[in-house]
This record gives C-alpha cells, structure tokens and sequence, in this order.
C-alpha cells in the first residue's frame, strides 16, 4: 500500500458525509479511505 494524497476536495467530501450523518464506515467505503484517516480529519 503507498501513500496517496488527499486532495482539498476529498477533505470537503469527508466533512460532508459525516455532517450527512453517515458513519465512519460508510464515509470510508464512499471515500476509500482509512477509517483512521477518516477520523483524523473530522476531529
């Protein structure tokens, strides 16, 4: 696995989902991202 980076549109994707209400899961599978990533950028 390599590093991939986030682009400014993937971190507003992020914020959007989780303020949808969607769950950490959901955003990951949506985004194919870590959940850790995931968390990281919401908190």
């Amino acid at each position: 696995m390599g590093y991939n980076p986030m682009t400014e549109q993937d971190i507003y994707n992020i914020f959007r989902l989780y303020h949808a209400g969607e769950s950490f899961s959901d955003i990951e599978q949506a985004e194919q991202r870590d959940k850790k990533t995931i968390r990281l950028y919401i908190k």
